[in-house]
């Protein structure tokens, strides 16, 4: 599961990706 890796890396992918800013706030909607 890469989401993993998103939610651990900063946010330089964020701006680089719409994608895995999505996965990276849902990730942490469940962990919150």
């Amino acid at each position: 599961m890469p989401i993993t890796r998103i939610a651990v890396r900063p946010i330089a992918f964020s701006g680089n990706n719409d994608m895995l800013t999505a996965g990276r706030r849902l990730l942490a909607r469940l962990v919150d």
